[in-house]
């Protein structure tokens, strides 16, 4: 009771208080600074009582992590180990689960020791406790997330499907940590294109999810996978419907202008904009944004995204000034935006480039393009789909500049990147070799252009078999091909096979 105390009064009155506009006498305070001057007092503060400083560095580090400033929390959470591992010992429930946290930091922090550490908290937990310890179980789940975010997505499904028949018998099919292990492996299934599988672990997370809280923010997380899938599916107008049911629902018991009926209505907008309803994603995102910017401030990560997401909306429409307009606003607010993830950082610099590039302002659009790419290689994961869309967005600029061996350069970096993370719609492998293929055709070289389509076409029927959209596309690119090499019989028999 007495560490509980201590626990509770230094929360109390150095982070709680620090965020009081009261204590700070009027002065704006983010939650930023108020871990910032914790963790400064925590320091020396508790001699004698390292499990106190161990529980609350604990509780700091989890602020950290949430806020996706990785680093910070690992360093607080190196230290929990280390306390923990001296106090308690290396077998402690308490240190295992510290340092599994420790691990999963590091791995969102994209270093490599987060592997090990995650590992080494697997092992202790699996020495330790009976195989359906709930602590071990969440750390397998953090382990198959902490790979699907590697992209090695075989190896993430391998421990997620050992874990989900345990949880499912120990804890019930609509237990917390159950909900959390189908709905990572359905997310897996689902980068991996066994697209029917992955359905169904998704729509029962939802189904449950929305039975139990429907307004609950892990309902609406639960929803959006779903609709991510549908849109993979090319079931836009499904994944409309759902984020409008998820709309009404938050709309029955919050106000219209709280942060989550906000972030739905973008959500809704988004799903709207894909399925080419533009007219109807252009009215909620001008509805949207003039809120966001008045509850949030100009500077806000959500103001940013619906900005670019109303700039795509209005260049799909040819609204071309409007567009324009918008995105200059977003690219003058981007570097003042304040907890901005690289990943929208990668994507409004794509999608402005993009446009320009689109408009014929390729000395403009050059240099946005190849910081994208930059953002992305020194922020993000080698396979991840934003530093895909940047590669395919430039190559295609020097494509249409004629700049062949850059774009070939360019579309082949791309394809060995899809190649060895197995990266998922619409930057895969198949869609880089086609580009290569393309790029081939245009300059002239035939035989080479057939090589990379007869591969692409290979592979997708393969995989997703003859009558699949893009199977046909790829035999409609072949028919062309052979008519330039005046093979006319071959022309025939795969124009036959685009029908």
């Amino acid at each position: 009771m007495r560490i509980a105390g201590l626990i509770s009064d230094f929360i109390q009155n150095e982070l709680l208080a620090g965020a009081n506009p009261n204590e700070r006498m009027g002065i704006e305070y983010t939650v930023r600074e108020a871990l910032d001057a914790a963790s400064r007092n925590i320091e020396g503060r508790f001699p004698g009582e390292p499990l106190v400083e161990a529980a609350i560095r604990s509780t700091i580090g989890l602020a950290y992590f949430e806020l996706g400033e990785y680093d910070t929390a690992t360093a607080h959470w190196r230290i929990v180990v280390q306390l923990r591992e001296k106090e308690l010992g290396p077998h402690d429930r308490e240190t295992i689960d510290a340092l599994n946290s420790l691990g999963i930091s590091l791995l969102y922090a994209r270093d490599d020791d987060g592997e090990r550490q995650t590992l080494e908290a697997l092992h202790r937990a699996e020495a330790n406790f009976p195989p359906n310890d709930r602590l071990l179980l969440v750390i397998r789940i953090n382990l198959g997330a902490a790979l699907k975010r590697q992209a090695r997505l075989q190896e993430a499904e391998s421990v997620l499907r050992s874990t989900l028949p345990i949880l499912e018998q120990t804890f019930g099919v609509d237990d917390e940590d159950t909900l959390s292990c189908r709905s990572v492996l359905g997310s897996v299934l689902m980068d991996q294109r066994e697209l029917t599988e992955a359905e169904e672990h998704l729509r029962f997370v939802y189904d449950v999810r929305t039975g139990l809280e429907p307004t609950h923010a892990k309902t609406i997380e639960a929803a959006n996978k779903l609709a991510v899938l549908y849109e993979v599916q090319r079931r836009f107008d499904d994944a409309v419907r759902l984020h409008q049911d998820v709309l009404a629902r938050r709309l029955e018991v919050l106000d219209e202008e709280h942060e989550d009926v906000l972030t739905t209505s973008n959500n809704l907008g988004s799903a709207l904009r894909v399925a080419k309803r533009l007219e109807e994603a252009r009215t909620v995102f001008e509805k949207l944004l003039p809120v966001l910017v008045r509850e949030l401030g100009s500077y806000d990560r959500n103001v940013a995204m619906t900005r670019g997401n109303l700039a795509l909306t209005l260049s799909d429409l040819g609204a071309t000034d409007e567009a324009r307009a918008v995105f200059e606003q977003l690219m003058h607010d981007l570097d003042q935006t304040v907890d901005l993830s690289p990943a929208i950082v990668v994507t409004s610099l794509t999608n402005f480039g993009r446009f320009l590039r689109e408009e014929g302002e390729f000395d403009r659009s050059e240099p946005i393009l190849s910081r994208a790419i930059e953002v992305a290689e020194t922020e993000l994961d080698q396979g991840h789909p934003k530093l895909m869309l940047a590669i395919a967005a430039l190559a295609r600029q020097f494509r249409t500049q004629e700049r062949y061996d850059e774009a070939m350069t360019l579309f082949a970096r791309g394809a060995a990147l899809a190649r060895e993370y197995d990266t998922a719609l619409p930057f895969d492998f198949d869609y880089f070799l086609y580009h290569l293929g393309l790029t081939e055709y245009k300059r002239g070289r035939f035989e080479e252009a057939e090589r990379f389509a007869l591969e692409t076409y290979r592979s997708i029927e393969s995989r997703d078999g003859a009558q699949d959209q893009r199977a046909k596309h790829r035999a409609k690119a072949l028919a062309k091909i052979y008519q330039r090499l005046e093979r006319p019989e071959e022309a025939r028999r795969w124009a036959e096979l685009s029908q």
